[in-house]
């Protein structure tokens, strides 16, 4: 089972958002999640009367009733710039989830999510959930995990595997082998190869060690194009990625993005790797 025990969901009330991703609501609206909806006032009082608190508050339970009905939910508005109001909330009450927007279509046109949750995404040290506003993907049954054959890869493997068995979803993983002879045209082709099968080799050896009924995808390419294409293609539900922010937008109109915090990854390496040592 996944260790995602409390969510923290900012609200921005001028925005029309839509409903939840059935993958969201599939995860974190269960019993013994709380999820902790905060709006942040960023103007100034403009009445003694706190009526802004109160509108919020209303506007928040309403949402909270059409979207959830298992989890614990919590009410909060403090007043200041969004992104630290957010951060200063994830700090205080230590969280496991951040649920940010990550824009419409103008923002990916723009080749961005927006400053706040850009903000949040640089200095969050919990993980940050994605929720695309122009998404209408139906909910699927796929879960797809970037590894980048690095130190964090484990870590992120056993969360990946911990979350499609809450979700009752199969699980792919999935690695961009970059090779250098995309970088150097000169690189004779058999070198490509070699790099493209050595990657393979080493996805299967994780697959065999963490995720044995999870499937392989090894392509050669740049990351986007590949998280783009595998996404489409299973019609995922989920990608997971533990630190390569240019797979966000390469998900756009896919699915959700669950970008695991880099001192998380490291945190969780390091207790898989003295598992296996013991």
């Amino acid at each position: 089972m996944s260790d995602i025990r409390r969510v923290l969901f900012p609200v921005d009330l001028s925005l029309k958002f839509r409903s939840l991703s059935p993958t969201a609501r599939k995860l974190f609206d269960r019993p013994g999640v709380e999820i902790i909806m905060l709006h942040a006032i960023e103007e100034p009082p403009r009445t003694g009367r706190g009526t802004e608190v109160e509108r919020a508050v209303m506007q928040m339970e309403f949402m909270a009733h059409k979207d959830f009905q298992h989890a614990k939910i919590t009410l909060r508005t403090d007043r200041g710039p969004a992104a630290g109001c957010i951060l200063d909330c994830a700090e205080s009450r230590p969280v496991d989830v951040i649920v940010m927007p990550a824009g419409g279509l103008d923002s990916l046109r723009r080749n961005s999510p927006g400053h706040v949750t850009e903000e949040v995404l640089d200095a969050a040290s919990c993980a940050v959930w994605f929720e695309w506003m122009s998404n209408s993907v139906e909910a699927g049954n796929e879960i797809c995990c970037m590894l980048g054959l690095d130190d964090g890869d484990e870590a992120a493997i056993c969360q990946a595997v911990a979350i499609a068995r809450q979700l009752e979803s199969e699980l792919t993983l999935v690695h961009a082998a970059e090779s250098s002879a995309q970088m150097l045209p000169w690189v004779e082709l058999r070198d490509s190869d070699r790099s493209v099968h050595f990657a393979r080799r080493r996805v299967e050896q994780l697959r065999e060690r963490y995720a044995p009924a999870a499937t392989l995808h090894v392509e050669k390419g740049h990351p986007d194009t590949v998280v783009s294409r595998i996404l489409h293609r299973r019609s995922a539900s989920l990608l997971i990625d533990h630190g390569q922010t240019p797979n966000l937008f390469a998900a756009s109109l896919a699915c959700p993005v669950l970008r695991l915090a880099k001192a998380k990854v490291l945190e969780l390496a390091a207790a898989v790797g003295r598992k296996e040592r013991a």
